[in-house]
Formats: structure tokens, sequence, C-alpha cells
């Protein structure tokens, strides 16, 4: 365990004593469905702070491929810059937020913003640390379960009522984890208001 995290080796470990017909998977697909469930759940209390320092060319610059959700954007001066909606013209002091881009209305070169954001927590290994939270963890399981059994569904290894019994697991924790966030949220509601509206996905 890593603070109030646990690694993804404790998911892969139950996993691994998962057994299915034709079932298969790979260490990065689970790391790919973790971060889809962790998606699914949405859980904003679980993200930690970053920042990075992005070189702004033809007025514009790929946005860190970790984000989750932008806090704020400083110019080289040290000033805020404010986010516009898409179809808005960029004026001065603000940014657009597209297709992986961010958008400014600086000239070319003249210019390096700092990128505050909210990001997935990962291990030493680059892999997502996940809530000890026993409905997360039960959530997430039952999402990689889902995944497994669909896939063996798609090849004709089990029958339609298997994968209809797993994914109906996981459709019963992700509202349970869900519910859990908010009943976190509502104990500290100023700690995570400013996050609200700015989650890319």
């Amino acid at each position: 365990m890593i603070g109030n995290y646990i690694t993804i080796d404790r998911i892969i470990e139950k996993i691994n004593r998962f057994k299915i017909p034709g079932g298969y998977w790979n260490i990065e697909e689970l790391k790919e469905w973790t971060y889809d469930a962790l998606s699914a759940i949405n859980d904003k209390t679980a993200r930690v702070r970053a920042s990075q320092l992005v070189e702004i060319v033809d007025n514009k610059a790929m946005v860190p491929a970790d984000v989750e959700a932008i806090d704020t954007v400083i110019n080289s001066s040290g000033k805020p810059i404010q986010e516009v909606l898409p179809h808005r013209d960029l004026d001065e002091g603000t940014y657009l937020i597209s297709n992986g881009f961010i958008y400014t209305n600086f000239d070319s070169g003249k210019d390096n913003i700092t990128i505050n954001y909210f990001t997935v927590p990962l291990d030493e290994n680059g892999n997502p640390l996940i809530p000890d939270n026993r409905l997360y963890i039960s959530a997430i399981e039952a999402f990689l379960q889902y995944m497994i059994s669909k896939r063996a569904f798609m090849q004709g290894k089990i029958l339609a009522q298997q994968l209809q019994m797993v994914e109906q697991e996981w459709l019963f924790y992700l509202p349970a984890a869900i519910n859990s966030q908010k009943m976190d949220i509502m104990k500290d509601p100023n700690r995570f208001g400013r996050m609200h509206n700015k989650f890319i996905h």
C-alpha cells in the first residue's frame, strides 16, 4: 500500500485467480481497463495535483497525456490565463482546449505556459494507484472480469448468461463506488469545489 492507495498488483493477483474458458489478457490491457473503470467512477477525490511547463509553438501545444482536469494555466509572467468556450475568439490572456491541444493567442516562440492540473496518481512503475476503498477495488475487479468475459463471449467460449452475470456484478459495484465518492465529497465539499466542470474526460 502507498498512502491511501493500493497498487495494481493487488488487482492483478485477484484477476489471476479468475478462471474463465478462453479468457486471456495482458498487463497493458489490465492497466487500460483499470483507467477505464476509474474514469467510469469519475473519482474527483482520488486525483493528485501536478504541474508541467509547456512550450507554445504556432499558438498551440499538446496537453500533457496524464491530465484528468485542468486547474489553472499560468503564462511566463506568472499571470493566470482564462479558458474560453469552443468557437469563441481567443483574446489576450485566454486559452482553449481541443482534441488534446491547448491553443493560445501567443505568437510562436514568445511564451511558455505552466499547466497546473489534476491526474491519477501513479506508482514508481507508472501504473495507476487505486484508492484503498473496498467498493472501488470490488468495482475495478468486476470491470476487469467483465472485459475478460466479454472477449470470451465474442469468441464463443462462454454463454450469454455467463457474461450477463459478470456484467451485473460490475453494474452493482459501479454505483456503489460512485456513491462512496459522493459521501467523501459531502464530508469536505470545499476541497473539490474548484475541480467542478473542469474534467477533460
